[in-house]
């Protein structure tokens, strides 16, 4: 099986933490939908193939999530010598070399699955936002055994949310913390986050975009009261269960998204009699809808899920039950009746609508069609695009406005000139006048609504120069795409930025895509690349370049490179003719 570009990359980074002899715990931040599963399953591989572990414990806390996660094992590593541990699954396996395990199956079970001439070497945690920041828990009671009988234990760590809350105190108030990451934390660095590159996912047709609609009607949640960060839960099951909020909820949503032409809703509600009537309120108007609920049993659920996947009924309605571990791509229509105060719910609840299938890709004008979203409760606007939540916690200082560099990729603040991680200095812009966004049209990723179709370019010649900033003083390889004399894009590149960097290492990737395939070679810095390329070193070039320019930028973004068949030009240089030059080590700066 092949992965994605983006896949490898997130194995890739992991691997590379390790191998640098980190002793950390490294996280891979990733978007519902962008595959999980199967980039837990490739670090797997890659370890056991490379002598990184010898046993690993991939840990999941429904039993969807460890048979799915279990499934994408077998799919990338048919021969892995894999098990699983998990009561809902009634398996017990507890000697192969993988498995896949439930925490509250195994929690007090580590000397039972390992010993200390057996040990587990790594332990991947799915949905690792559900680790708690204080001792003690599940979680960390079953980690603490795993390392005493291997101090040299390994913690790897997957989520799309990785924030928590922290409850209040008598000085502090509560909140959601920005990351589970640091000090006093399981998790140490984050090796890999997905989490801002949601349009370029999404443009990509790995993940489909969502579409919010305005909406005639609004719950009014005034006068419920807040407790442990979220709603209190009796005060909001009894408004969102009333008959008059779901009879205006259906009143509003049903021809929305009938006029849409969504045949596969995913209804979100408050307590599980609100969910029941709502269900039952849609099959008194001639809609077929199932429920399913943490009172539903297993096999009324798994019946309920697999006539939705099937499409053999219209709505399914739920509370709480298929936030995580849930996988129907056909869901095209979310009805949000379930207001939160949590990011994570928020994230986890629009992530059932990202999963793509051709018709959720297919575009008309320009425009994917995507998943219509229905929101009832002001979670959008309370929240912000899932790209670029608004967290609100005791470690969390107040969040100015950011930016993307187009050169490196590093966030910034939104009124800087220049990056101040490469350099490169931002084109002037005509101020322009703020209108406030309407409440129900709030961005659910951040940009996306605005953004252009992306246009496809022909490439007559690419132009190279060293441009250096006059703030940073960082030299970088700037690179002029062109049509006949018509500039279409420039980049960026950091050759000289320090060795393992973001922007370095986006560098050495850039590099790698335009040398020869045959040789390892890659210069010093930008005054090297520049000295090869005036001898005649010649980098590979693009036959076409697709750009898009969102609304709020001024700069095309390059999405789309589109290489020559042809043979590599530079191989005839003399530098690929020396065996004895076929690798000229990185220049390493402090």
């Amino acid at each position: 099986m092949i992965l994605r570009p983006y896949q490898q990359e997130a194995i890739q980074s992991v691997c590379d933490y390790v191998d640098a002899g980190n002793p950390g715990n490294p996280l891979v931040v990733a978007p519902t939908g962008s595959g999980k599963s199967l980039l837990q399953a490739g670090i797997i591989q890659q370890f056991l193939d490379t002598g990184k572990a010898k046993r690993v414990i991939c840990l999941a806390h429904v039993k969807e999530l460890i048979q799915q996660n279990l499934d994408k094992m077998i799919k990338i590593w048919p021969e892995a010598h894999v098990g699983a541990y998990s009561a809902g699954l009634g398996k017990s396996d507890t000697r192969r070399a993988i498995l896949f395990c439930g925490i509250q199956s195994v929690w007090n079970k580590a000397r039972k699955l390992a010993s200390t001439t057996q040990p587990i070497d790594v332990v991947f945690i799915d949905e690792c936002h559900r680790v708690p920041f204080i001792e003690g828990g599940t979680y960390r009671r079953f980690i603490d055994d795993l390392t005493a009988l291997n101090p040299k234990l390994r913690v790897i760590g997957l989520t799309a949310t990785p924030y928590r809350y922290v409850p209040g105190t008598k000085t502090h108030t509560g909140g959601y913390q920005s990351l589970i990451v640091g000090e006093n934390r399981i998790f140490t660095d984050i090796v890999y986050d997905l989490s801002r590159s949601l349009v370029s996912l999404i443009q990509d047709d790995y993940l489909a975009a969502l579409w919010p609609t305005p909406t005639q009607y609004r719950v009014n949640l005034k006068g419920v009261r807040i407790e442990n960060g979220d709603y209190k839960a009796d005060q909001l099951n009894a408004l969102m269960g009333s008959a008059d909020v779901i009879n205006a909820i259906l009143d509003a949503a049903i021809p929305l998204a009938q006029a849409d032409d969504r045949k596969h809703w995913l209804v979100f509600c408050t307590g599980v009699e609100g969910a029941k009537s709502t269900a039952q309120n849609l099959r008194d108007r001639g809609i077929s809808a199932v429920v399913v609920t943490g009172e539903t049993s297993a096999r009324d659920r798994e019946t309920a899920i697999r006539e939705f996947q099937a499409g053999q009924v219209t709505a399914l309605v739920s509370v709480n039950t298929l936030t995580t571990g849930f996988d129907a791509p056909l869901t095209d229509c979310l009805i949000v009746a379930r207001p939160t105060l949590s990011p994570v719910m928020h994230v986890q609840l629009l992530g059932r609508g990202m999963r793509p299938t051709d018709e959720k890709i297919s575009q008309e004008d320009g425009i994917r069609r995507g998943c219509l979203v229905l929101d009832f409760v002001g979670n959008i606007e309370r929240h912000g695009p899932i790209d670029c939540l608004k967290l609100k916690g005791p470690s969390v200082k107040k969040q100015e406005p950011t930016k993307e560099c187009p050169a490196c990729h590093a966030v910034i603040r939104i009124f800087a000139s220049v990056c101040p991680e490469c350099g490169y200095e931002f084109p002037a812009r005509e101020p322009e006048p703020i209108q406030p966004p309407s409440a129900n049209q709030s961005a659910i990723i951040a940009g996306i609504s605005d953004m252009k179709p992306p246009v496809r370019y022909a490439v007559t010649r690419v132009a190279y120069s060293k441009h250096t900033s006059g703030k940073s003083g960082i030299p970088t390889l700037r690179v002029d795409y062109y049509d006949g004399f018509f500039r279409l894009a420039s980049e960026w590149v950091c050759l000289d930025h320090p060795k393992g960097t973001y922007p370095r290492k986006k560098a050495e990737t850039w590099w790698k895509e335009r040398m020869p395939k045959v040789v390892s070679m890659l210069p010093g810095g930008v005054d090297q690349a520049m000295d090869w390329i005036k001898t005649g070193y010649t980098l590979n070039a693009p036959e076409f370049i697709t750009l898009r320019t969102a609304a709020e930028k001024s700069y095309p973004e390059i999405v789309r490179y589109e290489w020559p068949d042809a043979p590599h030009p530079a191989l005839t240089h003399p530098l690929y003719r020396q065996p004895e030059n076929h690798h000229v080590p990185l220049a390493t700066h402090p």
